[in-house]
């Protein structure tokens, strides 16, 4: 009876007021007042005293220090540990939902209920988010992320053929993705402040996530040996109103009441936080993919002008693209720590060769000043990049040499290539720019070009056997 009076008149209000000082109270309502409460960030001097790089979410700091006084009166109160442990499941999933919804107001259009930007379109497909977690760039960032705290980490897997069989790999998802349908500025995010608040969410979740699991294995291990309760807390932490350090018998630990059932809710509760926390992460790594294939296909729709080229100035969307490449280094560089940063940016220039070299069928002809004019568009897009990595980008650089074979005054000169400096590029590539220089010749040119046995040639040196069994 005593101990149902204490959790009806005790336990209850020492839970309201903690739940009161996380100011959940309102944290789901969608005024305008409370979104801005919610993506309120940290102090600065407090960022310094959590030795962050990078900003968080005021809100999730206050859940956090919520959760721990709870973890605190664990050790205090062990009979009623369950409900304790309750109430950190309750904080943990209000704060999901509040950040989720946070999440789904920047990511979903306005005028069509359900419809989001397209990065967030395959994010939320259950079967397309297990394939984008699978990709070899998620995969490795995660194992990273795993070993960073190891000190023999043996990176076996990153010489430089597993890396390009990667990127290939990875490409070549994205871009079936990226070509099913044709692109408006609709289906990408334009706004820097929303991307700054979906990396600070992120931020925000996953050091939740990394501070919670420090309790939680010390939950786990009090259900089986309640010494482990000393390990609860070491700190001072602030109860009703006075703050005091927790030091106390531990001869009441053997009454610790906490269920297996509320252990594996509280950790599917951390499982969920930090989902989402890797779902914004994927919507960021997807967005800047999907900002460059916008402004690419933008570029490769109006490409006749190139078989008249009288000039050899920038494309402007080739401008457009590199101003949104920096604005987005810019954001992301001062919301997200720097391996993430750098995970989001590793790859991009495989992926923009890629959509360069295989977009050469889109050009119908092309002249000499538009050869010069295509090669300074990516020219331009690798100084960008490199300003962005601060290392060159040696996939561009193919992407240009590429186009600089345009440049060969016949046929057998690009064979010529092919046999000394290896195969470069895949067969479709270079019977791809073959076909190209074929349309470029004027009609009385065409006459001497004998494009099928330049093509054959091409396919000769990549299946020489063929030949040989002929």
């Amino acid at each position: 009876k005593l101990t149902l009076f204490i959790r009806d008149r005790f336990i209850g209000r020492v839970i309201k007021d903690i739940r009161d000082s996380a100011q959940l109270s309102s944290s789901l309502s969608s005024t305008i007042t409370d979104r801005n409460r919610l993506i309120e960030l940290i102090p600065s001097v407090l960022q310094k005293q959590l030795e962050l790089s990078i900003p968080i979410l005021q809100s999730t700091y206050l859940i956090f220090k919520s959760c721990e006084e709870l973890c605190a009166l664990v050790k205090c109160l062990p009979p009623y540990a369950d409900d304790f442990c309750q109430a950190i499941v309750d904080l943990l999933f209000k704060h999901r939902e509040s950040c989720n919804k946070l999440f789904l107001s920047i990511v979903e259009k306005t005028d069509s209920l359900g419809v989001s930007i397209y990065s967030n379109e395959w994010v939320k497909d259950p079967d397309i988010n297990r394939h984008l977690r699978t990709m070899p760039a998620f995969d490795a960032f995660i194992r990273m992320t795993k070993q960073e705290h190891l000190i023999n980490n043996n990176n076996e897997d990153d010489n430089v053929e597993n890396i390009r069989f990667r990127q290939t790999k990875e490409t070549e998802t994205l871009l079936i993705n990226f070509s099913q349908n044709e692109m408006s500025i609709d289906d990408i995010c334009t706004n820097y402040k929303h991307i700054t608040v979906l990396a600070t969410i992120h931020e925000s979740l996953d050091w939740l996530y990394c501070k919670l699991v420090h309790y939680f294995d010390i939950l786990d291990k009090c259900s089986n040996d309640t010494k482990y309760l000393d390990a609860l807390t070491q700190t001072t932490v602030k109860l009703g109103f006075t703050t005091r350090s927790i030091k106390q018998n531990s001869s009441h630990y053997d009454q610790l009441k906490l269920s297996r059932i509320n252990l594996e809710i509280f950790s599917n509760a951390m499982k969920t936080t930090l989902t989402l926390s890797y779902d914004i992460l994927l919507v960021l790594f997807l967005e800047i993919r999907l900002h460059c294939f916008y402004y690419l296909s933008l570029f490769f729709r109006n490409t006749f002008h190139y078989a008249y080229a009288i000039d050899t100035d920038l494309d402007e969307n080739i401008m457009a693209l590199n101003r949104d490449l920096t604005h987005l280094q810019e954001t992301l560089n001062s919301s997200l720590n720097e391996k993430k940063f750098s995970f989001l940016f590793q790859g991009l220039g495989f992926v923009l060769a890629t959509i360069l070299i295989r977009s050469s069928p889109r050009f119908n002809r092309i002249n000499e000043l538009g050869v010069t004019k295509i090669c300074r568009n990516i020219f331009a897009i690798e100084q960008t990049l490199t300003q962005i990595r601060t290392v060159g980008d040696a996939e561009l650089m193919r992407a240009h040499q590429y186009y600089e074979l345009l440049y060969a005054i016949k046929p057998e000169d690009i064979l010529h290539i092919i046999e000394e400096h290896g195969q470069e590029y895949s067969e479709q590539d270079y019977l791809h720019l073959l076909q190209l220089q074929s349309r470029s010749l004027s009609s009385d040119e065409r006459e001497n070009f004998d494009l099928s046995k330049y093509e054959q040639l091409v396919k000769t040196a990549f299946n020489p056997k063929v030949k040989n069994s002929n």
